[in-house]
């Protein structure tokens, strides 16, 4: 065995083709020692688990199974071809042309199937969406009261169940029927999972005459008018894009007004419907505006604001930044505290008492030298001073 592989040595770099994929192999390939039938090595991989028709050597050698079963006296040069063409009417081909064979028949109907399935599933679609969206149909007409027309008698209720030609007409059945309860001809009917919506500016009370009965206006064609105050919405899109609308509640002078859901209303539907308008709040209080004559007496109290000035030099003094305030801002007063500071403190910061009106001027960036920083003061809340009283407080007595 080690002989012969030596001179095929040279015939596994060379190109050759696969018995399993017919494709050239030029590299890693796997050949029989007697019969020179070569393969991939995935494919011998794959063909040996399948079923075991040859055996592995080594690496790149393997030899088949009917080989190893004759005589190693038969497997020399001169009737190697004869063994070649012997080989491609074993089992073991068949099998390979079989997957093969198998493969592609699963890949054609799965191919076929795709688009058959795919409309199945559309078509069942279309199916729940029609049973959804007659829901209200049948049962307005199932509870509608008998007016006594001999019509009626021959109308079957069961067979309005059938699905019309078109989503948009209802097929003639020869019925004649009352409309329900007046109040509720100011609504549109949609599908069961969404809700009522009000048409009250389609509602004409003198069509309706009394509010109490309408007949329906039967065309004996392909299809049957409803009543204005009556519309349907079969609408696909709408069923499934549509957000739940609400509704303004008829409210009372003391009402502030408030929205619902119709779902959650246990008593009748109102006709009309009042517009809620927003109210101002009367306990809103205003600030006048007018500049005061000098004799009229009356002056506001100035309104006092706090800012913050800190990274200020260490020799700094209040009467500086006085001085500079008043330079900016004449005729006005200002109150000047400086703030504590840590003991290895680099800088000085105040806090500033001002009037309001030129708090939002004294912000910008403009007003003050380079590296100053200037914001609104904040001050401490009472709880932190409280707390640290208490705990004074608890330490002296302990």
């Amino acid at each position: 065995m080690g002989e012969d592989a030596s001179p095929d040595a040279p015939d596994i770099v060379t190109e050759k083709q696969c018995k399993k994929c017919n494709q050239t192999v030029i590299s890693a390939l796997v050949k029989c020692v007697t019969c020179s039938v070569c393969y991939h090595k995935s494919c011998a991989k794959i063909l040996n688990e399948r079923k075991k028709i040859f055996n592995i050597l080594s690496e790149n050698e393997m030899e088949c199974v009917h080989h190893n079963n004759a005589s190693s006296s038969h497997f020399t040069s001169d009737n190697k071809s004869h063994q070649n063409s012997s080989y491609e009417d074993t089992e073991s081909l068949l099998d390979l042309k079989n997957i093969k064979v198998e493969d592609a028949v699963r890949n054609i109907v799965a191919e076929a199937l795709a688009p058959l399935l795919q409309e199945i599933k559309y078509l069942r679609e279309e199916v729940r969406n029609l049973k959804v969206s007659n829901v209200d149909l049948v049962r307005m007409l199932k509870n509608a009261p008998n007016n006594g027309n001999s019509k009626t008698s021959t109308w079957n209720k069961n067979n309005f169940l059938d699905a019309p030609t078109n989503k948009n007409s209802v097929p003639d059945r020869g019925f004649s029927n009352q409309l329900r309860e007046p109040s509720i001809s100011n609504y549109f009917y949609s599908n069961a999972s969404e809700k009522i919506i009000p048409i009250s500016s389609q509602y004409n009370e003198q069509e309706v005459g009394n509010k109490t009965s309408e007949k329906f206006t039967t065309n004996h064609d392909s299809s049957t008018s409803f009543p204005t105050s009556f519309s349907l919405v079969l609408n696909k899109e709408k069923q499934t894009s549509r957000r739940e609308e609400h509704i303004p509640k008829p409210t009372k002078k003391d009402d502030p007004g408030k929205t619902y859901s119709l779902s959650s209303l246990n008593e009748k539907p109102q006709e009309d419907f009042q517009t809620v308008i927003s109210k101002k709040n009367k306990r809103k209080f205003i600030r006048g505006r007018a500049e005061a004559s000098p004799n009229s007496g009356l002056r506001a109290v100035q309104r006092k604001a706090y800012v913050y000035v800190g990274n200020l030099m260490l020799d700094t003094e209040e009467k500086d930044l006085t001085n500079f305030l008043k330079s900016k801002f004449p005729n006005r007063e200002f109150l000047i505290e400086a703030l504590s500071k840590r003991d290895n403190a680099k800088s000085i910061s105040f806090k500033v008492t001002l009037d309001q009106e030129i708090f939002n001027e004294c912000l910008k960036e403009d007003l003050w030298p380079s590296g100053i920083i200037v914001k609104k003061f904040y001050f401490l809340k009472k709880e932190t001073a409280t707390a640290h009283q208490t705990s004074s407080a608890t330490m002296s007595v302990t």
